[in-house]
């Protein structure tokens, strides 16, 4: 079997923060999520994100930020704090039809490409926090001398449903609203158990992956889509692979997909089939299907998966739980039979 690793480049990035707190004894308050660790301070937060600090009142709501994904967004907007993004980078890669008209309106400003912004009017709003990310592309040196505020959001690394969620907190800590971010996760984290009590309890096999760029994409053993499927009463049918994500040849896929009952696919791919045959399968991605059954298929670019999913895992669940049943899916997901 042949696997091709993908390590990414890394960006380093320089950051401030009001003030730093590296010495405490306090228990984290992040539950599920590894890429930070969260503290209360008594009359403050603290966040810690790698080697970063970041401390904050728990009160004060006066900051204002810089966004450059749409998950971002998404954190923002739930916490009703909209109003508070002054500008994003990268504005193509944004759906959302209240930031096209606020870009139009002008009432946010366009900072154009992380890996070349707009340095003049970054300057001119450094007291806001900066979005970003691990592999963020702000050039390091250039962001430091201006002392721009870069905080460093990678819930897209965490692995468990529920890690993904609970970066709402630090949304919280940064807007001064970590008690109503707080109570959100709960609810959040309430509703995906009562679903995945749910589960049916015979394993089916499933497998997950997409074709890309001449090799098949897949997940790795314990990566969120392995984790999410064994809630929802499935076996994964990738073993031993600690990466989140592996490439791997047609013939190793195809290993894979012989074993598979239910194949997981998410993809910007507009399938109108409600049934397929396995020749029809073969014929198409070049691999035999030998006991498929359905294909747990997602159009992104109908459903706006990437968006909501973040902060309803539960919906996510919900569908797998009721697709591996033979059920209707409600929210992302439907199933296309396989015979």
């Amino acid at each position: 079997m042949f696997f091709n690793f993908i390590v990414p480049a890394v960006f380093l990035f320089s950051c401030t923060s009001p003030q730093v707190e590296e010495n405490h004894t306090a228990t984290s308050l992040s539950r599920y999520a590894v890429g930070f660790q969260l503290f209360d301070l008594n009359d403050s937060m603290e966040i810690v994100i790698a080697d970063k600090h970041f401390k904050y009142s728990k009160t004060d709501q006066k900051n204002k930020f810089v966004i450059s994904s749409s998950t971002q967004l998404t954190f923002l907007k739930a916490l009703n704090n909209f109003e508070k993004i002054i500008g994003l980078f990268d504005a193509n890669v944004f759906a959302d039809s209240l930031i096209n008209s606020s870009l139009q309106s002008e009432k946010i400003i366009n900072f154009k490409s992380s890996e070349s912004p707009d340095w003049e009017a970054l300057s001119k709003n450094k007291e806001s926090i900066v979005l970003g990310y691990k592999h963020f592309s702000l050039d390091a040196k250039t962001a430091g001398n201006l002392q721009l505020n870069i905080v460093p959001v990678n819930e897209y690394m965490e692995e468990h449903p529920l890690g993904k969620a609970e970066w709402i907190k630090v949304f919280g800590v940064l807007s001064g609203k970590y008690a109503q971010a707080d109570s959100v996760f709960k609810e959040i984290e309430a509703r995906y158990n009562t679903i995945k009590a749910t589960a049916p309890q015979s394993k089916v096999k499933v497998l997950a992956g997409e074709y890309y760029d001449g090799y098949w994409s897949v997940p790795g053993s314990s990566s969120y889509v392995a984790l999410m499927i064994k809630d929802a009463g499935g076996e994964y049918v990738v073993k031993n692979i600690s990466e989140s994500t592996v490439q791997m040849n047609k013939e190793a896929f195809a290993q894979l997909l012989k074993e598979a009952e239910f194949w997981r696919k998410l993809t910007p791919m507009d399938w109108q089939a409600a049934t397929l045959t396995k020749e029809k399968v073969k014929t198409q991605f070049d691999v035999y299907p030998t006991h498929l059954k359905g294909i747990l298929y997602c159009d992104v670019n109908k459903t706006a998966y990437f968006e909501e999913a973040l902060l309803h895992p539960d919906w996510e669940l919900e569908d797998l739980i009721k697709l591996l049943k033979g059920e209707k899916g409600s929210h992302f997901y439907r199933l296309i039979k396989v015979d």
